[in-house]
């Protein structure tokens, strides 16, 4: 088990004990022994070279994460709070499930980011942290005009832990609350896991959401390329996440249009 370090509502460091998964264990402690040997390589304290062998490789576990539908935004979007805190976090959530910002994105968005051009329509002009690139989003849904409207153009930064820890708790109050099923590795062990889809919300869930609800709506990847700021379409891709029966769905559409065009 690793401790992990949090800090609660109040500040107050305390300890989440959590299992080590294969990111982790790559993640934190490989990834981080090959850089000590490779320093010791360059001071001339070892000149062995096995961290660099395939077989000295970092374990990786591709992570199971959602996107939430628009359906499912518009849920989050008419819920009642009476929580103001919970209030603030539900609508910087959205902002991010329709922009496609990341929270150290999102979470400095500033009066000054929010320009009009020429044809008089709103977008949002902001150098993406993680990457340095500067991106211009257009505002396209009514309900983060109307989240703007609401703070006059000046969002509430907020702790990324409350952050969190609230979403979740905000989403179950929403009724996003449908069942998911995936394999986990827990203790060496590929073991299956069920849990509610409130379970599995984070920050970056509002990324995911915007990039794969554009994708459902036919916008060509290389226009919501411009928009995330992904360096690449195949980086890209990994974040549109379609539930099994929109996929469902849209296979059958596909099919039966396939049979409608003769392609048999």
């Amino acid at each position: 088990m690793e401790e992990k370090e949090v800090f609660d509502e109040d500040g107050k460091l305390i300890y989440e004990k959590t299992d080590l998964s294969p990111n982790s264990i790559g993640d934190k402690y490989i990834a981080k022994l090959i850089r000590v040997m490779n320093v010791a390589n360059t001071k001339g304290i070892t000149t062995t070279q096995e961290h660099n062998k395939p077989y000295f490789s970092k374990p990786n576990e591709d992570v199971y994460n959602i996107a939430l539908s628009e359906a499912e935004l518009k849920k989050l979007y008419n819920l009642k709070l009476d929580n103001n805190m919970d209030e603030k976090i539900r609508d910087m959530f959205l902002v991010a499930a329709y922009t496609a910002l990341r929270f150290s994105d999102f979470n400095k968005l500033i009066k000054s980011n929010f320009k009009i051009d020429s044809k008089g329509d709103e977008y949002i002009d902001i150098a993406t942290k993680k990457v340095g690139k500067k991106v211009e989003i257009p505002i396209l849904w009514e309900e983060l005009k109307s989240i703007l409207i609401k703070y006059n153009y000046n969002l509430p930064p907020l702790n990324d832990v409350v952050f969190n820890r609230r979403i979740k708790e905000i989403a179950k109050m929403a009724g996003i609350t449908d069942m998911e099923e995936y394999y986990k590795t827990e203790k060496g062990k590929s073991i299956l896991i069920r849990e509610e889809r409130y379970k599995l919300i984070t920050s970056h869930t509002g990324r995911r959401s915007a990039i794969t609800n554009l994708d459902k709506r036919g916008i060509p990847y290389t226009l919501i390329q411009s928009l995330s700021g992904h360096s690449s379409i195949e980086q890209l891709e990994k974040y549109i996440k379609k539930t099994k029966k929109e996929n469902r769905d849209l296979l059958r559409k596909e099919f039966q249009q396939s049979e409608k065009q003769g392609n048999i």
